[in-house]
């Protein structure tokens, strides 16, 4: 069992690969959601306004967006003091 020695330019190609794809599944998962806002609004936000129904579906919208990016904060935080490192 001997140490493996990978190239340093193809784990960089890897990283950026998987770094780019989630991010990609990532902000069209947002655009779709954004796209159908109306008919979110119109069947979860149920109200005699339709700008009500609307506004409250964008409110979800952004309530999931940055919720997602203070837990990946977070977690971020939290491994590194558990690593040991220093904020």
């Amino acid at each position: 069992m001997g140490m493996q020695h990978t190239d340093p330019a193809r784990q960089r190609r890897r990283a950026f690969i998987g770094a780019t794809s989630g991010h990609l599944i990532e902000w069209y998962d947002y655009g779709v959601y954004g796209f159908l806002a109306v008919y979110i609004g119109k069947s979860f936000f149920v109200s005699d306004d339709p700008t009500t129904s609307l506004l409250a579906s964008f409110a979800a919208f952004a309530l999931s967006f940055s919720s997602g990016r203070w837990a990946g904060c977070s977690s971020v935080r939290w491994r590194t003091r558990s690593a040991g490192a220093r904020p």
